[in-house]
């Protein structure tokens, strides 16, 4: 591989998706790790649909899907231990729809979800460098110098390399993030603290159920859980919530774990094996006040600290990589202004600052919720679904989106909620039953919309309808033909024979989901930009409309 442009400090999965989504660009990267092996303990084990959508993007979504379960019902024990007092469904399973094919969230540990993809980065030649530590760096008009620190048995080996950008995905004690001297401001919740880790357990079937959340107590006073989340059946996850606790005894050992275990549960009829990792975790909610300085930029927990309810942040992580993945290989590629790296954090703030809002009151709700549990099970602060599926998500107020006026107004923005009526920055639907009348490169005679999309170029759709002069509208695209592909997408009641050579894939929408999903006029001609990551660049109807959008991102 060439010399790398970006480095890339810290190998959890915000690293790794930016690693994985510039080397799917041709852009050479280094990722580093300051640890000498990879950090044990599953962690965040939500993966929402949003994210899945990202991974079948990627080309890891037959891994995640394989490896990964559906959501495991919380068991509610009552004070003998055994018997179950409530059982409860975090998130209601929903039906697939053309637009949203997949709904549901999987379960999967956060070890597993990073041994994916570190698999899929080797495979394009790019491997973690373990021990290997950012001590410092400074910033050029044309770069970044990064002092580094390599430990090689027993040995310091000391570098001094310049790349062209630098990303911080170290966590939150970030050291590209200490350096760069934006604020980290927040607060630190004393009370609301846990005892997590995971732990081989012993008991049969019969004694605890592998397809269900075991509760005991209530986090009022303690609580202790047990939650599969391993590919591994007989390894749990354990949590000790609640202000009763010593929570620096209960971490201090295997045994003082057990302990505390039996003690709230009175289960000492399940044994235990190894332990894998115990700590203490205390809420730390904070936030950037910028996402970038110069040519460094943060993302993941090195941005952002929050709550883990609501399976947002590891989610979260993995967006803020792959909305500046494809900005920054289009700079690094030259095919954009360096500008365009500016809407990064101008996208992702607004989704952030909501997602703490959203995380923190359902942290507040849910030691609230066992002192008054609702008659309403879609009361319950423990309810997950809705919004945080995370497909409302939209950069509607994005300086480089582009809409030309003719469709509803945007009223009230809210980050995470889009409206009824599809707009420029929001997510792109999916439209299924697409017959394939160019651009097959197999067997297939059929496609959808997420198979025609891709992470290193923009789709155009062009929703034809009348006899208009369409070579104008594909010409724009032809001019920037590496990084744009095109698509002709005849509705359902029309059948056309003579298709510019320059359009690259040609389908018949032949159920119409694919117009009904981006609520199109059939009386005229749109063009929809989707982006590399999935999001509507432009809903427009003119030349003009489309020329607005590629000066907006190419500069």
């Amino acid at each position: 591989m060439s010399h790398p442009s970006v480095l890339i400090v810290g190998a959890g999965s915000a690293g790794l998706v930016l690693a994985l989504s510039l080397l799917k660009h041709g852009i050479p990267v280094r990722i580093i790790e300051k640890d000498a092996s990879y950090r044990p303990g599953q962690r965040g084990v939500a993966v929402q649909p949003r994210s899945l959508e990202i991974h079948g993007l990627l080309g890891t979504l037959d891994d995640f899907q394989a490896q990964g379960k559906e959501s495991t019902p919380m068991t509610f024990y009552g004070p003998d231990g055994k018997t179950v007092v409530r059982i409860f469904e975090m998130a209601i399973r929903k039906d697939p729809t053309p637009s949203y094919p997949i709904p549901n969230a999987i379960i999967l540990g956060q070890v597993d979800q990073e041994t994916i993809f570190r698999s899929h980065i080797e495979n394009l030649g790019c491997n973690v460098e373990l021990s290997t530590e950012l001590t410092s760096y400074s910033q050029t008009e044309d770069g970044v110098v990064a002092h580094i620190v390599k430990h090689v048995d027993g040995k310091k080996v000391e570098e001094t390399i310049k790349y062209d950008y630098l990303v911080g995905a170290d966590g939150g004690h970030s050291t590209v993030r200490k350096h760069l001297g934006v604020t980290f401001l927040g607060e630190t919740r004393l009370a609301e603290n846990m005892t997590i880790g995971d732990v081989y357990v012993e008991a049969d079937e019969s004694q605890l159920d592998r397809k269900a959340w075991h509760i005991w107590g209530d986090p009022t006073s303690k609580m202790m859980s047990l939650r599969p989340a391993s590919r591994d059946p007989n390894v749990f996850t354990i949590v000790a919530l609640g202000v009763g606790y010593d929570h620096a005894r209960v971490a201090s050992s295997r045994e003082a774990f057990v302990e505390e275990f039996y003690e709230v549960s009175g289960r000492r009829d399940i044994k235990f094996g190894k332990m894998l990792w115990l700590n203490t975790w205390r809420a730390n909610i904070r936030m950037v006040d910028r996402f970038s300085a110069g040519r460094v930029f943060l993302v993941g927990d090195a941005a952002h600290c929050h709550s883990p309810t609501g399976g947002q942040g590891a989610n979260s992580s993995i967006q803020d990589s792959f909305n500046l993945a494809w900005k920054l290989a289009l700079v690094i590629q030259g095919h954009a202004k360096p500008s365009l790296l500016d809407s990064f954090g101008e996208e992702r703030l607004p989704i952030i600052t909501e997602m703490l809002n959203r995380t923190t009151r359902l942290l507040d709700s849910a030691f609230e919720g066992f002192k008054n549990v609702p008659k309403d099970p879609e009361q319950s602060p423990w309810r997950r679904g809705g919004d945080l599926r995370q497909l409302g998500i939209n950069y509607r107020k994005s300086p480089i989106v582009v809409e030309d006026g003719s469709g509803p107004a945007v009223t009230e923005y809210q980050a995470y909620q889009a409206s009824a009526d599809i707009h420029a920055g929001d997510r792109a639907p999916d439209a299924p039953d697409l017959a394939l009348l160019r651009g097959a490169t197999g067997p297939e005679v059929e496609t959808r919309l997420y198979k025609l999309f891709g992470t290193t170029y923009h789709t155009a759709l062009i929703f034809f309808s009348a006899e208009e002069d369409l070579p104008n509208f594909v010409a724009p695209f032809t001019l920037n033909k590496a990084l744009f592909k095109t698509v002709l997408v005849l509705p359902e009641s029309l059948s056309w024979a003579k298709y510019p050579e320059a359009i690259d894939v040609v389908v018949h929408d032949q159920c119409g989901h694919a117009f009904k999903g981006y609520e199109v006029d059939k009386s005229r001609t749109t063009v929809v930009i989707v982006r590399p990551d999935a999001y509507i660049g432009a809903i427009v109807h003119n030349v003009e409309g489309i020329q607005k959008y590629l000066e907006r991102v190419l500069g």
